[in-house]
């Protein structure tokens, strides 16, 4: 009956989208808290423990076992039928940093600049997820993008002495990399 071809179609559609890494992630975007999520997919095989990893964290990269509990209620609508689905929650790790913004003497308004550069790489880093790399060339073009009147930029690591780095990966799987306003140097360099 015409009935029945709506039931079926109706319930048919929205089970496509299932069962992809899009949608497992999709799935646990769709619960309240969770802000970030990285599917790992490198245990899937059956060698390697058949289980498909998500990690899930806030916007600071955090996590706690209420979050997870509540994705690990959730994911089962959203991942394909047999698969071992393990939630796991994200830790944050600080990347401290030094900017050395390049500007003419011309520049007057340093104190308002230098906060717009820190929120532009802080909300950079809360984009990561577990396990991503934070790269320079992404700091160095959001603190570019803040004024036309930066001419360039070199980002610099620290931990130790001040470093020219291409990209850090978190210690650990699990780890989100961020970058607190606090953990952020801005020195203007007149060229």
């Amino acid at each position: 009956t015409d009935g029945e071809v709506r039931d079926y179609l109706r319930d048919y559609y929205p089970s496509l989208a299932k069962g992809t890494k899009g949608a497992v992630e999709v799935g646990a975007l769709s619960v309240p808290g969770v802000a970030v999520v990285t599917v790992d997919e490198s245990e899937i095989a059956p060698a390697d423990g058949g289980r498909l990893i998500v990690y899930v964290g806030d916007v600071d990269g955090r996590s706690n076992a209420a979050l997870e509990a509540d994705v690990e209620t959730e994911l089962p609508s959203w991942s394909a039928a047999g698969v071992l689905v393990s939630v796991e929650g994200m830790a944050r790790e600080e990347v401290p940093l030094k900017l050395s913004i390049y500007v003419e003497s011309t520049l007057t308004e340093r104190a308002t600049l230098q906060e717009s550069i820190k929120a532009s790489v802080v909300a950079y880093s809360e984009t990561l997820g577990a396990g991503e790399r934070l790269y320079s060339s992404r700091i160095e073009a959001a603190a570019l993008n803040m004024s036309d009147e930066i001419l360039s930029v070199t980002a610099t690591k620290g931990g130790g002495p001040w470093v020219i780095f291409d990209y850090v990966d978190p210690s650990s799987d699990e780890n989100a990399i961020r970058c607190d306003t606090s953990s952020i140097t801005v020195e203007f360099v007149e060229v």
